[in-house]
């Protein structure tokens, strides 16, 4: 396996500051006020759970430890990184386009790692939304509690998907967030399995709080492309440790519900902070099937590896994709600084959105 932790690659490259902020990746939009100027999506496929249902990636501790010993820094040469941050990708029509990062990898505006005020770092609960359950919690933290309204900020912007087979049966679900108008944010193992590879067909369900109650607010959504970074498939080795640091995905959808529903904002982290609180909002699979939680939980930076955070709590399957973002309750501002990816009974682990998942994350914005 090879392992290449890089610098920021501003300091290679020189590139400007802007171009992302323009489109929207850096930024936060809301969406719009008014209900009727949203459409909805078309609920098409049996929302009903399989019984071969695809879990969180399980680690194994003692792997993590010497994993993470073992990670070293080095600058990425150009070639390096267009081979690990390229890009596969599947269509509807069943094609799959591999490409090495191109010009829009390499152009993507450079930024500054976001500087929390270490005083408030911590952020703190989403209140609004969220009410009190008493459901029996099994992996998922104690402090999780149940949003109840789906169709107010941020949650509306957040949602549950649903991977199928060929035959229509769901196979699993995680989650997402939209960051740009037709661009929802996910983990690569939510689309292609190392085993059976890619999933046949996937729906996008934002905003979702009581699926069997309450139904999907806006709908269903289809997709046009789904995308993963080439190292999830390259660097692959048998372990899911050796995907983690590249286990992220683009789901671009067949409707710009984002212009309706409003998308969170991209940030890279700044790992020079011992840590941060962060919100993981998703869809636990130990939980009533389609219903919405948020779970609060510290994010550890100190002695981890460069490209991964340990979340010190534990997260059940559904949650993978789950948008880690800090609130700055004095600006009401969310950042998505990572994403829920693995796990075990011990530790979930967050993707760290640093340079290169960034630039990645820019050449596919729509």
């Amino acid at each position: 396996m090879r392992l290449f932790i890089g610098l920021p690659v501003f300091l290679l490259f020189g590139l400007s500051i802007g171009t992302a902020y323009a489109q929207g990746l850096g930024s936060e939009f809301r969406g719009t006020d008014d209900p009727a100027e949203i459409p909805r999506g078309v609920i098409d496929i049996d929302l009903t759970p399989g019984d071969n249902m695809r879990g969180l990636p399980q680690i194994d501790s003692a792997e993590l430890q010497g994993f993470v010993e073992g990670a070293t820094r080095r600058t990425l040469t150009a070639e390096e990184m267009a081979e690990l941050f390229g890009q596969v990708s599947r269509n509807k029509n069943g094609d799959i386009v591999e490409q090495p990062a191109g010009d829009a990898f390499f152009a993507a505006p450079a930024i500054a790692p976001l500087e929390l005020d270490p005083r408030n770092a911590e952020g703190g609960p989403e209140t609004s939304a969220l009410i009190d359950d008493l459901t029996p919690r099994s992996a998922t933290p104690p402090n999780a509690r149940r949003v109840g309204d789906g169709t107010v900020w941020p949650y509306r912007a957040i949602g549950l998907i649903v991977a199928l087979d060929e035959f229509g049966n769901i196979e699993g679900t995680c989650s997402a967030a939209l960051i740009g108008p037709r661009t929802a944010l996910s983990a690569a193992h939510c689309f292609y399995d190392h085993d059976s590879g890619w999933a046949a067909d996937v729906r996008f369900l934002p905003g979702v709080t009581d699926l069997d109650v309450f139904g999907p607010p806006f709908g269903a959504f289809g997709w046009e492309e789904m995308h993963i970074a080439s190292a999830y498939m390259t660097e692959y080795d048998g372990t899911v440790l050796s995907t983690v640091p590249y286990d992220i995905a683009i789901l671009h959808l067949d409707t710009d519900i984002g212009n309706q529903l409003g998308w969170l904002q991209v940030q890279m982290v700044d790992n020079r902070l011992p840590g941060y609180l962060s919100n993981l909002v998703g869809y636990p699979g130990d939980m009533p099937f389609g219903t919405m939680w948020w779970m609060g939980c510290p994010v550890n930076f100190i002695d981890q590896h460069p490209k991964f955070t340990f979340r010190q709590c534990v997260t059940a399957g559904g949650t993978s994709g789950g948008p880690m973002y800090n609130h700055q309750q004095d600006t009401d501002s969310r950042f998505i600084l990572s994403i829920n990816v693995a796990g075990n009974d011990e530790v979930s682990i967050g993707l760290t959105i640093d340079d290169e998942h960034f630039r990645w994350l820019s050449a596919l914005w729509k």
